[in-house]
């Protein structure tokens, strides 16, 4: 087990207790640049199909089940999940989760604002998706 030495018994230059010089505002550049440089291939091993559907059966069983959770909870006058969690849970995969959970537990069906936003949210993967498929198919084509 190493000693470490007070303050003032530390020598410049010793190497013993010393810091580090700090890095200057290039290096934290080059450092950023190496690591989304690296990204694209981190992400390409994981970003397979079955991980995809994975997480997309994950988010929608999650949706599914917020929304179960909330309408017992309303029923029973117990704290709430909030609406931006459930939006949340719908932006980020789970907005199928989120339809069926609305028409099977009946639940948020009245509330204006929410199914406006869960709307748009649709449309947005929707749109999303959309443009996927036809960049993907222009890749392919040529």
């Amino acid at each position: 087990m190493s000693r470490r030495l007070p303050p003032s018994r530390l020598r410049e230059g010793s190497g013993v207790g010393t810091k580090p010089p700090k890095a200057t505002q290039s290096q934290h550049l080059a450092r950023y640049r190496c690591a989304m440089d690296a990204l694209p291939a981190a992400l390409a091993d994981h970003l397979t199909p079955a991980n995809i559907a994975t997480a997309l059966i994950a988010m929608n069983f999650a949706a599914f089940a917020a929304f179960g959770i909330d309408k017992a909870r309303a029923e029973r006058g117990a704290w709430r999940i909030s609406e931006q969690t459930l939006l949340g849970l719908a932006l980020f995969g789970g907005t199928i989760g989120a339809y069926a959970g609305r028409a099977l537990f009946r639940h948020k069906t009245r509330k204006q604002p929410f199914c406006n936003a869960l709307r748009m949210i649709a449309v947005l993967q929707l749109g999303l998706a959309a443009l996927t498929v036809f960049f993907l198919s222009a890749d392919a084509l040529g």
